[in-house]
């Protein structure tokens, strides 16, 4: 008989794919967030500017500034969770304006805008920083 679930090779590429952590670095766009749940976990949260980008204009047209064209950050957003039980400073370094690498793998991520809106985007889930 044969199953509808996906062979077993095909479910073990896709959780390795997905677990397989990009590095990346940038300059972080402010100071760390933290966020303390009830069960006493901490959520760090940040921002990295990587690369630059060219700003488009309405009709998808590279705008051009002195001869050149005019760009803007890429941003990325990341976070790392703290057990309830693990100390960490590290919050304390992660600072605006500093340099950082970081190893981190994307989760998707979907919310309502001010107008309840469906807005949908990818946070970093970080495994490692270097300074």
């Amino acid at each position: 008989m044969q199953s509808l679930a996906e062979p077993r090779e095909v479910q073990v590429n896709r959780f390795y794919i997905m677990k397989q952590p990009m590095i990346f670095s940038g300059n972080l766009g402010g100071d760390a967030e933290v966020v303390t749940f009830k069960n006493g976990g901490r959520m760090i949260k940040f921002a990295i500017a990587v690369d630059e980008r060219p700003v488009k204009d309405s009709a998808g047209n590279t705008v051009m500034e002195n001869g050149y064209p005019k760009t803007e950050p890429e941003w990325n957003r990341c976070q790392i969770y703290v057990a309830p039980d693990k100390q960490n400073g590290l919050a304390e370094h992660l600072t605006k304006g500093r340099f950082v690498a970081v190893a981190a793998y994307p989760q998707a991520e979907a919310w309502l805008n001010k107008n309840h809106e469906p807005q949908a985007g990818l946070v970093w889930n970080v495994m490692r920083v270097d300074f």
